[in-house]
């Protein structure tokens, strides 16, 4: 759900079309050209958060995110990568894409990380985390609290 909801924040602000200049994961297939192209990878987070009257599921889940622009325009490979940055870094207590984010906190300001593959790209990445209220779809697992669980 993270990834579509971060889909939607590039989208809904004119920032890329998801399979066109947005693209998700670490096998993503970046098309030729001089970009900017945009990709995004989930990394592993931090530690969810519990609350003292429900143990059996996370109230709050911290998943993180790498951010990468590629583009053959030093100058609009930054300009990309600080207009995402600044859609995601002001996110306090809003909803995306029908799931509650409590905030987000930003690792970094975007930085450069040399070419890409092509050779003709330059790179651009940051990261960052999102504190996020699960809905039932996030532990669609199958699990059930029987109830045995208790501080007493």
């Amino acid at each position: 759900m993270f990834a579509e909801d971060f889909i939607q924040l590039v989208q809904q602000n004119n920032l890329g079309t998801y399979g066109t200049n947005l693209f998700q994961g670490p096998k993503a297939v970046i098309p030729g050209g001089a970009g900017p192209f945009t990709s995004f990878v989930e990394t592993g987070g931090s530690a969810p958060e519990l609350i003292h009257n429900n143990y059996s599921q996370p109230a709050w889940i911290k998943p993180s995110m790498q951010v990468m622009v590629r583009a053959e325009s030093f100058d609009l490979a930054v300009a990309r990568a600080w207009a995402i940055w600044s859609v995601v870094f002001p996110i306090r207590n809003a909803i995306v894409n029908g799931h509650k984010w409590r905030d987000t906190h930003m690792r970094q300001t975007p930085f450069p990380m040399g070419l890409d593959e092509t050779g003709k790209r330059v790179r651009i990445a940051f990261n960052f985390d999102a504190t996020i209220e699960p809905g039932i779809e996030w532990f669609d697992t199958g699990w059930v609290d029987t109830g045995n669980n208790s501080w007493i």
